[in-house]
């Protein structure tokens, strides 16, 4: 009988408490910014179909995409970043309030090749607004991904 030797896959870490603490730290004080600035909290699922994000980050992004087949023989994918699953809602939405002012801080997933710098998984964090940004203060394009 063979042993299986315990073992993340390559490109993924895991994040033991003091590391797992002051990641934390770091999302709740980007959460109270964005929270100070009237953001309001969104998630959407880590899985998306892939016809969903396929062809919007260009042909080296295809390749960056963690695709598969799930049991019922769909194409899905594991999000790239957060911004097409943000126009997903926005667009699956017609009923949310406008001006509508929102942020997601999750984990995202790239097949990426793995190196000291780059992993296959980190956290990104995105703002989305449909109000002018002379409302809200800070740059209509903001987003940060953390890798640490």
């Amino acid at each position: 009988m063979s042993s299986i030797k315990p073992q993340v896959p390559k490109g993924f870490r895991d994040f033991l408490p003091a590391q797992k603490i002051f990641r934390q730290k770091v999302i709740e004080v980007i959460r109270s910014i964005f929270e100070t600035y009237g953001f309001t909290p969104l998630e959407t699922p880590s899985l998306e179909y892939a016809e969903t994000l396929e062809g919007k980050y260009g042909e080296e992004g295809d390749r960056l995409i963690y695709k598969f087949e799930d049991r019922g023989g769909r194409a899905v994918a594991l999000r790239y970043d957060l911004t097409i699953p943000l126009c997903r809602v926005v667009s699956m939405y017609p009923e949310i309030a406008k001006p509508f002012k929102s942020y997601q801080i999750a984990p995202v997933w790239r097949a990426d090749k793995p190196s000291a710098d780059v992993s296959g998984n980190f956290i990104n964090a995105i703002l989305i607004s449909s109000a002018p940004p002379v409302f809200w203060r800070m740059p209509s394009s903001w987003w940060l991904s953390m890798r640490f």
